[in-house]
């Protein structure tokens, strides 16, 4: 009893600490971590920001990190998902991450951006904004927001949006965990996941397949709220800066 007690503990851990990731504190739209920009530039930015949004509904944020645990895209993917930026329905959020110290213009986009903002052209733009600005952080930053949002609002419409989160809260139903993990959890996640499982299944069947039929069955609330925020999906794109 008190190996298998043990065994429970060690998939415990490694199960947890596979989704561990550290995720900044939210500051408003521009977190500014790495102390990039002055308290001027970084009213400039949040007026952007501020402004763009009253106009067009998208959500937009910037995160300045020192460092980061995983890929750029995971810890992205995982930091607009935690902030929820974007209107739920709509999904129209978008994260700018930078990096000083690790190299990196990321770009993560909603679900109902990605469209607007393909990841060939946020490539480009990104791979220009790194090599016109070496070390000029606000400028490049401030450059690549203007650029992003003059990209949407070519196309964007608000109407439409309104729409669709009409037509959201009345199909939006609730979604399986299982599906939910296929979406966000990365490959080498699983690898863990499942070699985790087939150790407690050796040590103990019947409990592994408890806890496995717990997470086929088990639901995720799908409702819709004022503050539940867009979903990503993964779409965006890294440059080396």
């Amino acid at each position: 009893m008190k190996i298998k007690i043990k065994i429970l503990i060690i998939f415990f851990f490694i199960f947890t600490s596979a989704f561990s990731q550290e995720i900044p504190k939210f500051d408003g739209w521009v977190t500014d971590n790495e102390k990039l920009f002055t308290s001027e530039q970084n009213a400039e930015l949040n007026k952007l920001i501020t402004d763009y949004e009253s106009k067009t509904s998208v959500e937009i944020a910037i995160l300045t990190v020192p460092t980061f645990e995983s890929s750029i895209d995971d810890f992205a993917q995982k930091t607009a998902t935690k902030w929820k930026i974007g209107k739920n329905g709509v999904d129209n959020g978008l994260l700018i991450v930078v990096s000083k110290n690790m190299h990196v213009l990321r770009a993560q986009t909603g679900y109902g951006l990605e469209g607007y903002l393909p990841d060939g052209w946020l490539k480009n733009q990104g791979d220009n904004i790194a090599s016109k600005y070496k070390n000029k952080y606000f400028e490049g930053t401030k450059e690549y927001l203007l650029l992003c949002m003059n990209k949407i609002g070519k196309e964007y419409s608000i109407d439409h949006n309104k729409k669709l989160i009409k037509e959201n809260k009345k199909s939006k139903k609730d979604e399986w965990v299982i599906l939910w993990m296929l979406k966000h959890v990365p490959w080498y996640i699983w690898i863990i996941i499942i070699g985790a499982w087939f150790l407690l299944f050796c040590i103990d069947p019947g409990l592994a397949i408890n806890i496995l039929l717990i997470v086929l069955t088990l639901g995720k609330s799908g409702e819709v709220s004022s503050g539940g925020g867009g979903r990503f999906g993964g779409g965006g794109s890294s440059s080396n800066w």
